[in-house]
């Protein structure tokens, strides 16, 4: 069944604060498995295959872009079975962490290397995959979350 995509109002934002709206507003279609809708809600950033464009967004914007792109890449590929998709997947992915780390944000780092982690996995890779989510929880000390006391 396909869902309807939902107009994005993004006129009145910063072309940093659309990126946002528009990377969340394709992971929610994702997560309905709307995935045409989730395509085209991130049109304007990117296309399946290409590079995401991100001139002009701040470094942080830029890395949740591509993790976003890298994100649907994994899913849709694995769903239409698109040869190399995780591996194109796991490229965009990578290049956000780079973002994330360039920032100092851990905790995206540790979801980016998590979506690494799937993407290994579909590809059947288990020990990566393992690895991947190992690294993960290694960037989420106690006192790296959010709210947690250091016990």
């Amino acid at each position: 069944m396909k869902i309807a995509s939902p107009k994005l109002h993004t006129a009145h934002l910063t072309a940093n604060d659309q990126a946002l709206v528009r990377c969340q507003a394709a992971l929610d279609q994702k997560d309905r498995g709307d995935y045409e809708g989730a395509q085209e809600v991130m049109r304007q950033l990117w296309r399946m295959g290409k590079r995401p464009d991100t001139k002009g967004l701040h470094v942080s914007v830029s890395a949740e872009v591509f993790l976003c792109a890298g994100i649907l890449t994994g899913w849709i590929g694995s769903k239409t079975q698109v040869k190399e998709a995780q591996e194109t997947a796991k490229n965009l992915i990578t290049e956000s962490i780079s973002y994330f780390e360039l920032v100092g944000d851990q905790t995206r780092v540790a979801a980016a290397r998590t979506e690494l982690a799937f993407c290994c996995w579909r590809n059947g890779e288990l020990d990566e995959a393992q690895i991947m989510l190992r690294e993960a929880l290694e960037k989420l000390t106690t006192a790296g979350i959010p709210g947690r006391e250091q016990f």
